[in-house]
């Protein structure tokens, strides 16, 4: 037992790592602390262990508790090592990532920056995993069930949401982390967050509190994000918000890259406390969940806008990227179905674009040389990214997925009457901010500023999903637009 100097503090920590080691291999396992603030005194912690003599590879799971003393209360990183004669075989310390071996420009969980309120360290999952079992049991995750992604919520079922798209980036978002050996805790958490902030009715939902807010502020959904993960989710008695890390932070706020400019209204006041170099790239996990939208969006827009017949088999086979995955499912099966031949030329193109990005990824980092996460943040540009072809491809999809599903007629009449719903719940609000939830009202203080009053009505408005819109829409103006309700919610033509 170490004698504590004055003002010192025993901090109690549990380590868990995985290995994988070849049969009778001797190795030792040793821990030190390193202190973020402040070196560690007076304690070391050693043990040896022998594997057992047999035949092919054995795995051992360590758990052991041990006692750190600090000159102060400091967050901590725990580093682990192993030292062996020979065969160790993916060796990590991360937790929750056995059996895989992070790059050194990947974020490890033990070198995280902290959170902006200091918390117990969890010895069962890492500081990334926490972040990610935050964000699925939040409210603001829940209500993306009803959240357009493009088609109104409500509309038919087989569509996606803002909830199936977030899980579909996600999903990609492991996968390439995984493969690029990056960590995919973190690569999950921000893909989970990305879409936290939108309002109600999609894009349309924001184009409108934007210009509404713009001489309050402004809105944007990814500063929006931000105040939902640091201020509005209320499921800790210790601090508001969701107190993420902050990677996950800074991943949320980079998704669209650095920030050259002024930042928006809540980025500039998380960078005030947490000093996120807004001009720096995000880490490389943050940039595996920002192209991850861009793969998972692409191929499903393309998949729903066939299902909703915005376009027909024939025009997407005639597009870059697209007409080479048609071609190449047609040559082995041109007996099946048009459906059939659409879905697996999708997948196809899907499969095009992960390979794609990791290709052209896994030969920029080689070259860039990178040796520590910063290097990625510093680099003279993203490095995770499409090939150039790829990228001229996708740039075509866009072009027509926008003049033929975003922008088409049919879908001009609809957000041209969800951005009238969200104008009127807007105007309706701001006339009086007792109309608001007590707990989303300004303070009063600032009952006279149009300004605070406004930030409210806009906090309020975009956590609402297409369905509460509507159903609030319906209250305050008395049901003048129930017939378009009717038809949009049950049965009625897109493309009438």
């Amino acid at each position: 037992m170490p004698v504590l100097l004055q003002n010192q503090v025993v901090v109690a920590c549990i380590v868990q790592a995985d290995f994988i080691l070849e049969s009778g291999t001797p190795a030792s396992l040793y821990f030190h602390t390193q202190a973020l603030l402040a070196p560690t005194v007076g304690v070391y912690l050693g043990q040896t262990f022998e594997c057992p003599v047999g035949d092919g590879w054995w795995y051992l799971q360590l758990s052991e508790r041990f006692h750190i003393a600090f000159p102060s209360v400091h967050v901590c990183n725990i580093l682990m090592r192993v030292n062996a004669s020979k065969g160790v075989r993916r060796m990590n310390g991360e937790l929750g990532t056995p059996r895989s071996r992070l790059a050194e420009y990947a974020s490890a969980s033990s070198a995280s920056r902290g959170r902006g309120y200091m918390e117990p360290i969890d010895p069962r999952r890492s500081v990334y995993q926490r972040d990610c079992d935050r964000i699925v049991h939040s409210a603001a995750f829940r209500r993306l069930m009803h959240k357009t992604q493009v088609f109104i919520a409500p509309f038919r079922d087989h569509f996606r949401t803002r909830l199936t798209h977030t899980i579909e980036v996600t999903r990609v978002a492991r996968s390439l982390a995984e493969n690029l050996s990056l960590n995919p805790h973190l690569a999950e958490a921000i893909a989970l967050a990305h879409d936290l902030g939108h309002p109600p009715f999609g894009h349309a939902g924001e184009d409108k509190l934007e210009r509404l807010m713009k001489p309050y502020g402004g809105f944007e959904h990814n500063a929006q994000a931000i105040r939902i993960v640091t201020r509005f989710e209320q499921s800790y008695i210790d601090f508001k918000g969701l107190n993420l890390s902050w990677e996950t932070l800074e991943g949320i706020v980079k998704h669209n890259g650095p920030i050259l400019g002024n930042p928006a209204y809540a980025v500039g006041e998380l960078d005030a406390d947490m000093k996120l170099r807004l001009d720096t790239h995000g880490s490389a996990e943050a940039q595996v969940a920002t192209i991850s939208d861009d793969i998972a969006y692409n191929c499903h827009d393309l998949q729903d806008g066939l299902r909703a017949d915005c376009f027909k088999q024939s025009e997407i086979a005639s597009l870059p990227l697209v007409g080479d995955a048609f071609e190449e499912v047609i040559q082995t099966h041109e007996s099946k179905c048009t459906s059939e031949i659409a879905h697996a030329a999708l997948r196809k193109l899907f499969d095009r674009l992960v390979n794609d990005v990791l290709d052209t990824s896994g030969a920029t980092i080689e070259n860039a040389g990178l040796r520590r996460p910063d290097d990625v943040r510093e680099f003279s540009g993203p490095v995770v990214a499409f090939s150039c072809e790829v990228k001229s491809g996708l740039d075509e999809i866009r072009k027509f997925l926008f003049s033929r599903m975003y922008r088409s007629n049919s879908m001009k009449r609809v957000r041209k009457l969800a951005k009238g719903f969200v104008g009127d719940l807007f105007r309706y609000y701001m006339e009086d901010s007792d109309r608001l939830p007590e707990n989303w009202r300004p303070e009063e203080s600032q009952r006279g500023d149009k300004a605070a009053r406004a930030r409210c009505a806009a906090d309020y408005i975009s956590g609402m999903t297409d369905w509460y819109a509507i159903r609030k829409h319906n209250e305050i103006t008395q049901g003048k637009d129930r017939d378009f309700y009717s038809e949009l919610i049950y049965g009625g033509d897109l493309n009438s």
